[in-house]
């Protein structure tokens, strides 16, 4: 399966970093206090999107006043990297996958829809900056996930055929711009989301990276 890829792009969120929760719990907070009633399950169907189109749907949902989109996004981000800086929330066993790409020449890069300032505050936090040939922010392109853009350009930017990059990510949003951008996606699933059907488009879904771990070494052997 390797001979046919040459990069690796990793999502962060639910990838690198158990951090979903972090974002339901800052948001929560955030908005709570704005007055907006949280939702649990409109929380769920938004916690993937950019910090802006987030803030976007839920105004749709109920309007609030006393604080713009840009200055809610900057709340909700300071308020999960407070969390992060105090909390082990690495994703087990990614550390060994993304060293296991490494060793093997593969280039590797990082593709967030969170801002580039959270990103790289992250991977300073996990001391994995070094793997990263590429870091991109759905800030440098015209369209967030789910739309392909983000995954094209750091293509372009690898300097990588589309069709020729792995991808791993936990969203049916980040799935759904990978696969767009005709790359091979492999899936982690939250636990509670493994069963559904939607993350059936991914190209292979797994359980943990010490499962993927096993099937790699196994395919190099």
């Amino acid at each position: 399966m390797l001979d046919n890829f040459q990069a690796v792009i990793f999502d962060m969120d639910g990838i690198l970093i158990d951090s979903e929760p972090l974002w339901r719990q800052a948001s929560m907070e955030i908005f709570t206090s704005l007055g907006v009633e949280m939702n649990k399950e409109l929380l769920n169907k938004t916690s993937a999107l950019s910090s802006l189109d987030f803030c976007k749907v839920w105004y749709s949902h109920q309007p609030w006043e006393g604080m713009s989109f840009e200055e809610i996004d900057k709340e909700i981000e300071k308020r999960v990297l407070q969390i992060i800086e105090e909390k082990d929330v690495t994703i087990p066993n990614v550390k060994q996958t993304i060293d296991f790409f490494y060793n093997r020449g593969f280039k590797i890069a990082l593709a967030s829809n969170s801002s580039l300032y959270y990103v790289n505050r992250v991977l300073k936090k996990l001391n994995v900056e070094k793997y990263f040939s590429i870091v991109a922010s759905a800030e440098q392109v015209e369209n967030a996930k789910p739309a392909p853009d983000l995954y094209l350009h750091v293509a372009n930017e690898l300097k990588v055929k589309p069709e020729k990059c792995i991808v791993f990510e936990d969203s049916i949003v980040g799935i759904t711009a990978a696969k767009a951008a005709n790359m091979f996606v492999i899936t982690l699933p939250a636990q509670e989301d493994f069963s559904k059907h939607e993350f059936d488009i991914a190209d292979k879904k797994i359980k943990s990276f010490a499962q993927l771990l096993k099937e790699l070494k196994k395919s190099v052997v």
